[in-house]
């Protein structure tokens, strides 16, 4: 690995790792045996929802991109900026109580 970012377990004990500077998340069963990989991607941050669904900011492309548990991309959003709405390297995201999502914006220097 190289740049470990982040951790996320699933209800099945999966764990996921992101390994941001080899583009990919690497997914290993609770004993540590590797089992698969997401490519392709720069992973800044992991999250597994309560709905099981892996959740992940990229910051090659700069979008929020959701996965089921097979690495299969559901949907995407973002855009590449320092405009309102865009984001430069969503490094890190929340979501409240209340439905609000919050996302560091690590190059702009913003939330």
């Amino acid at each position: 690995m190289n740049t470990v970012h982040g951790v996320a377990v699933d209800d099945q004990r999966r764990v996921y790792v992101s390994d941001r500077s080899n583009h990919r998340v690497q997914v290993f069963d609770e004993n540590g045996n590797y089992l698969s990989e997401i490519p392709e991607h720069r992973p800044y941050y992991i999250y597994m929802s309560a709905d099981q669904h892996l959740w992940i900011s990229d910051g090659d492309h700069s979008k929020i991109m959701k996965f089921d548990l097979d690495g299969k991309l559901l949907f995407s959003w973002g855009a590449f900026g320092t405009y309102p709405g865009a984001m430069w390297g969503p490094h890190q995201f929340s979501v409240d109580s209340e439905d609000n999502l919050y996302i560091s914006d690590v190059h702009v220097g913003r939330v």
